[in-house]
């Protein structure tokens, strides 16, 4: 039986990894001034306020006035996950090894079988996949509620009247 060297050095004698070493410390020396870094962590600290519904301190209209948090974005996002997590893992199988109009041989079908089932039991897909949803909704977007343009200096009227008070019918 092959013994194993369980002795741990804390570097090797060949210092090939050093120029690894100082690469990645660099980088994220590098990384870690970045101002577009710095934008999108306290966009995502402030899109899982928002998700969370933390009031604000704030002195409008008056001092120390309650500021509650309408929850719009927590009930799209609650709304927009489960639909998006059926999108990706709602089929079964969720890994299918026959082509479209195909059919499965026997040994593929236990593969498939096997592969289906350590996604199910052992990855535990479904929360892994709700998990990463989850968190791309609330920090990969930040824009989850549909925005509507609007034209304010359109007037829009759903019945034209005519003078005596009915409504104008257009006969063209």
């Amino acid at each position: 039986m092959a013994k194993i060297n369980t002795e741990i050095q804390e570097r090797p004698e060949d210092k090939r990894h050093e120029n690894l070493v100082r690469y990645c410390i660099d980088l994220y020396k590098e990384i870690g001034k970045s101002t577009y870094r710095k934008a999108t962590i306290a966009n995502i600290q402030e899109a899982r306020e928002v998700y969370e519904q933390k009031p604000k301190d704030t002195n409008f209209p008056w001092p120390s006035a309650s500021n509650e948090v309408l929850p719009f974005e927590t009930i799209t996002v609650d709304n927009l996950e489960p639909r998006l997590v059926a999108g990706l893992i709602g089929r079964d199988p969720i890994v299918a090894f026959k082509e479209v109009g195909g059919d499965l041989d026997d040994t593929d079908e236990v593969l498939q079988k096997w592969w289906n089932d350590e996604l199910k039991d052992v990855i535990k897909i479904n929360r892994i996949a709700r998990n990463v949803v989850h968190t791309l909704l609330l920090e990969g977007t930040r824009f989850s509620i549909p925005k509507y343009d609007t034209n304010d200096d359109e007037i829009r009227m759903d019945f034209q009247y005519t003078e005596d008070g009915n409504i104008a019918i257009d006969e063209n």
